[in-house]
């Protein structure tokens, strides 16, 4: 093993993400909207507990994105270091696998954000009693931690759920190595 290459991939993985982090801190408002812009465009309002809710939140996100953003750079680095020492062919299928991987997980994304968190929030709101013709008034007042808790640990089952899915059928697939030498025989020579 060459530890020199590898202290500097580490390095440079090191350097990436807190480059990203300190761009998207820039950004943190953007990206709270984003977040939350399905609670905040029916036209309610989060409330904190306790003075430190805002920048735990606003730091927990631009954590997870830049971990999002820069897990590419991590894997090109140990795709290139581990990608010196294998076959071609199982380095082609690494690739591969590791690019249908990112462009699962990111449509998951899309699919979590744009369609999953519409219609659950629709879901929730449906029980508030804000009109006056009920005997009591039921309304929501979601704190700005319970909402995040509860928005990382969607993408989090999601994560747990389906990654190890698409993992176990990309290595089925990987077995059969004859099929994938004649999908990949105009990449691999």
């Amino acid at each position: 093993i060459n530890y020199i290459e590898l202290k500097y991939r580490i390095i440079y993985f090191i350097i990436s993400f807190l480059f990203v982090f300190i761009i998207l801190f820039y950004y943190k408002i953007e990206l709270f909207f984003y977040i939350s812009e399905f609670f905040l465009l029916r036209k309610q309002e989060f409330i904190y507990n306790h003075l430190w809710d805002p920048i735990i939140i606003y730091l927990k996100l631009v954590f997870f994105y830049s971990i999002l953003l820069t897990l590419p750079i991590g894997f090109y680095f140990f795709y290139f270091f581990v990608g010196k020492s294998i076959y071609n062919i199982y380095t082609n299928i690494m690739y591969y696998s590791i690019s249908v991987l990112f462009l699962f997980s990111f449509s998951l994304y899309y699919f979590i954000m744009n369609f999953f968190f519409p219609f659950f929030f629709e879901f929730l709101f449906s029980y508030q009693r804000i009109k006056s013709i009920f005997a009591y008034q039921l309304y929501l007042e979601a704190t700005i931690n319970q909402y995040f808790i509860f928005f990382f640990n969607i993408i989090l089952i999601y994560i747990i759920i389906f990654v190890p899915l698409i993992l176990f059928y990309l290595f089925i697939f990987i077995k059969n190595k004859s099929y994938i030498h004649f999908l990949l025989r105009k990449y691999l020579y």
